[in-house]
């Protein structure tokens, strides 16, 4: 196991006039583990929390409201490294984030910034040579056809090399794990294809590992083994892409409602609530917009959605849902 995360609990520090914790939860009591040589994907919408997940794994935030982060077996949590730890850490977790402005520093050239990461993530005893960077920077730059731009500053590349910069930056680095936060986006269609190839070739020739944080289903689908469906900072539903993603497979309602929101179905017809007041803390997190909930739920069965919070639970091999009506018909 590459990484363990258990019972992690975020929000942010937003306090009263008191001085009080009054923020929601972003992260609510998850758990999680990440395999060596394996690929992830967490989706779900904007603001569920999936963002705020990677950084805490990167030790953007290096505090939680609970929980634990393991990396490696190390029996110590990341949130108790020391600072020489941390930045043996870091160089072993590579974040790719969603602005591709936030790893790029404006004052350096592109030959420097790959530079800069091809050293941090030399391992060997040896010395690092001259020819060695020099190689493995035109080898990078040439991967992503930027080999022209290497004296160029970040400002002067447009959004789409920007990100290939970044994206490639965290490659140099050799980590253990990268997490990608959006990495396709901005990209053309045949652009997009050569990164998901680039990416997919440097996980059989390192065995690393990502996680990819993603709105794309296909991209989920194609290339990776574990899907995690997050809702309002928890984990809603986990399997594989044949689990999860295919046509006629049971999900979750959410999970239906994100596959209907990018593979429309006109012969059948989702209809979601109108919008209602905020949920309560105690019941169902998702059951205001759950189309199960309002159109094919029993009273009986709608009282136990509103009074108990469904736990994640195996519904068939390497798949967990959690809803406590998992066999009702869904949408496809």
């Amino acid at each position: 196991m590459l990484i363990e995360i258990n019972n992690l609990s975020y929000r942010y520090p937003v306090r009263d006039f008191k001085k009080r914790e009054i923020g929601d939860f972003v992260i609510d009591n998850l758990s999680i583990n990440i395999k060596n040589n394996h690929l992830h994907a967490l989706i779900g919408e904007s603001t569920s929390g999936k963002t705020t997940l990677g950084k805490i794994i990167n030790l953007t935030f290096s505090k939680v409201d609970s929980g634990y982060i393991k990396f490696s077996n190390n029996k110590k949590s990341i949130f108790q490294y020391s600072s020489a730890e941390a930045r043996e850490y870091h160089k072993q977790v590579q974040m790719i984030y969603q602005s591709p402005e936030a790893s790029l520093n404006p004052g350096m050239r592109i030959h420097e910034i790959i530079t800069e990461a091809i050293k941090a993530g030399w391992s060997q005893k040896a010395k690092i040579t001259k020819e060695y960077v020099s190689h493995e920077l035109a080898k990078y730059l040439e991967k992503i056809k930027l080999l022209d731009k290497k004296y160029s500053y970040p400002d002067s590349l447009s959004g789409g090399e920007k990100r290939r910069i970044s994206i490639i930056r965290a490659l140099a680095m050799k980590p253990k794990l990268i997490i990608a936060d959006e990495p396709f986006s901005s990209l053309d269609a045949s652009l997009r294809n050569e990164i998901l190839n680039l990416f997919l070739e440097d996980s059989k020739e390192r065995e690393v590992s990502y996680l990819f944080i993603l709105h794309d289903l296909d991209i989920a689908r194609f290339a990776c083994e574990t899907i995690w469906v997050m809702y309002m900072g928890r984990i809603i539903e986990e399997g594989t892409s044949k689990n999860i993603l295919s046509e006629n497979s049971i999900r979750h309602p959410y999970t239906d409602a994100l596959f209907y929101a990018q593979y429309p179905n006109k012969s059948k017809i989702l209809t979601l609530p109108r919008e209602k007041s905020l949920i309560e803390a105690h019941g169902c997190i998702y059951r205001e917009k759950c189309y199960l909930y309002w159109d094919n739920l029993t009273h009986e069965q709608k009282k136990i959605c509103e009074q108990k919070s469904p736990i994640l639970a195996e519904y068939e091999e390497s798949h967990k849902i959690a809803c406590h009506f998992p066999n009702k018909e869904r949408i496809f």
